[in-house]
């Protein structure tokens, strides 16, 4: 009897310890969940602020496909709950960019108090550029999150909501908290659960705050990063102008979030906060002429650096790695993967400048914004003595922003922009939607290797007009495109790792087929649709 039921005891031990087993390696794949967030406020006890609403889509920059990739191993059970998917109900013409964070307001000066923290994990599906949805992870509903402001002494306290909808676990970790885990090992939290923990600042600078989730590459990857501000004793100088500026890349494949091009370290986007054009157009950053100018800086990563540059200007002084020392007359200042820099610089001439990571190959990819400053112009500083094209704004981005002049500006709010990606052999976004009647800027980007080029089938423009054209391309294609534009057909060409930009209008409404015209690229898989409505 004793070894009989030994034997059934060892038997439900076995199937006991092979069950937590099974469901730990299913936890483990599950990485985290994904945030909007509800805010921070300084006052003890404070309730969150609602959940912000999806900002207008601005005028787009270009940014490039990648090569579809294969994550080997354990990506397979990881997909299941991956960033960039979401629902496939949910239309993308519908979808808007995330909106943008705000500047926490300056401490100034007063004495070390409890300061409250809200934060909230949420997925929320956006553009990460036209007509590209994702599924971004975000503290608040943005990206970056909200920055946290703070003065050296304070106790602050941070809540962490995981949202009931979220698929994965979240956490935190600030590089402004002097602990385990930066509050990594505190806020641990599945959907549906809220910790809360307190750190003291203890050393004045900008720091980063991240999920830290294992995965915890992926986890930023899609987003889940801010900056922390530990203003010194007596707050930061007073300037007239504040922003808040992170920069990320971002690894997707058909709109979903790659491993593999992850590990590889091969962004499809490098962008400012959280999408391409995201601070270009109506979203740009505003100042006047006179106007004292700070910038918080951050990289989220995860894996990049950013050499960050304003086009047009030199930082007065920076305070590199968000120290709280100072160099002065910086053009060019070098931000690590996790780190952070604050510039400060005075706005002489008014015009449209523009910020770029100076590995400037990274403007394609979407690294660039817009500061726009109005005022009086002021020709002891800076003006133009002889300019034979003047219609030609150049800069580092070449024809990547939106910045340039009051014409370029204007002319924004009247012209549709749209990007589309070339590759070994796809479009992206292979469906291209239009207004009929209104003017259409497209511009073609080439990520390819060979050229590729895009005609409209069927269509007859109303007119055609090629603004930039690719260098490099063949002969035959730059006749066959100044042929077919002249005779109203929407056709744009492109040689490998070039660009070209047409506008045309359409008033014809219906679905026309596109295509890539260089023998056996349609074959192969480029091709697509245009469809213009109303």
């Amino acid at each position: 009897m004793i070894n009989a039921i030994s034997k059934k005891t060892w038997t439900w031990i076995s199937i006991l310890v092979v069950l937590a087993l099974v469901l730990a390696a299913c936890g483990a794949s599950y990485g985290t969940p994904v945030p909007q967030v509800t805010g921070y406020n300084e006052q003890t006890g404070a309730p969150p602020t609602p959940t912000p609403t999806l900002a207008p889509s601005p005028s787009p920059s270009p940014s490039p496909s990648p090569t579809p990739t294969q994550a080997a191993g354990a990506q397979t059970d990881h997909n299941m709950h991956m960033g960039g998917q979401g629902s496939a109900d949910q239309s993308v013409a519908d979808l808007q960019r995330l909106p943008l964070p705000k500047v926490a307001p300056p401490v100034g000066d007063r004495p070390p108090k409890l300061v409250k923290v809200y934060l909230e994990t949420k997925e929320v599906r956006a553009l990460i550029d036209d007509n590209v949805p994702y599924t971004f992870w975000t503290f608040n509903g943005t990206v970056p999150g909200p920055m946290i402001r703070v003065r050296v002494g304070d106790t602050v306290e941070i809540t962490l909501k995981n949202s009931m909808d979220s698929k994965m676990y979240h956490s935190i970790d600030l590089h402004a908290v002097n602990g385990p885990g930066g509050g990594s090992t505190v806020t641990q939290v599945g959907p549906g659960q809220t910790a809360v923990f307190r750190f003291k600042a203890l050393n004045p600078g900008v720091y980063i705050y991240h999920c830290a989730t294992p995965p915890v590459p992926e986890h930023i990857a899609n987003g889940m990063y801010g900056l922390v501000v530990v203003e010194p004793a007596g707050g930061l100088p007073k300037v007239d102008r504040e922003f808040y500026v992170m920069q990320g890349d971002f690894y997707v494949d058909n709109g979903q979030f790659s491993l593999q091009k992850m590990l590889d370290e091969n962004p499809t986007y490098v962008v400012f906060n959280g999408s391409v054009g995201s601070l270009q157009g109506s979203r740009a950053l505003q100042a006047k002429v006179g106007d004292r100018v700070r910038i918080f800086f951050g990289v989220g990563g995860p894996n990049l650096a950013s050499s960050f540059h304003v086009i047009g200007e030199i930082f007065d002084r920076v305070a590199p790695e968000g120290a709280t020392t100072w160099e002065k007359n910086v053009g060019v200042t070098l931000v690590p993967a996790g780190g952070t820099a604050m510039v400060e610089f005075r706005l002489n001439e008014p015009g449209d400048y523009t910020l770029v990571d100076h590995s400037i190959g990274r403007t394609m990819k979407g690294a660039v914004g817009t500061l726009h400053v109005e005022g009086k112009s002021n020709p002891s500083i800076y003006r133009s003595i002889k300019n034979p094209n003047p219609a030609m704004t150049g800069g580092h981005g070449g024809s990547q922003g939106s910045y340039g002049s009051e014409q370029s500006a204007s002319s924004q709010k009247s012209v549709a922009s749209i990007t589309v990606r070339a590759s070994e052999f796809k479009f992206e976004p292979s469906t291209i939607k239009v207004q009929a009647g209104k003017t259409t800027r497209v511009t073609f980007i080439n990520n390819g290797v060979v050229e590729h080029d895009l005609e409209v089938k069927g269509l007859k423009a109303d007119e055609v007009k090629v603004l930039g054209q690719s260098s490099g391309l063949s002969q035959q294609l730059a006749s066959q495109m100044q042929q077919k534009t002249s005779e109203g057909v929407v056709y744009v060409a492109a040689a490998p790792k070039q660009q070209t930009t047409i506008e045309f209008k359409a008033s014809q409404e219906g679905t026309y087929q596109v295509a890539c015209t260089v023998p056996g690229h349609e074959q192969a898989g480029m091709h697509g649709e245009l469809v213009v409505s109303k």
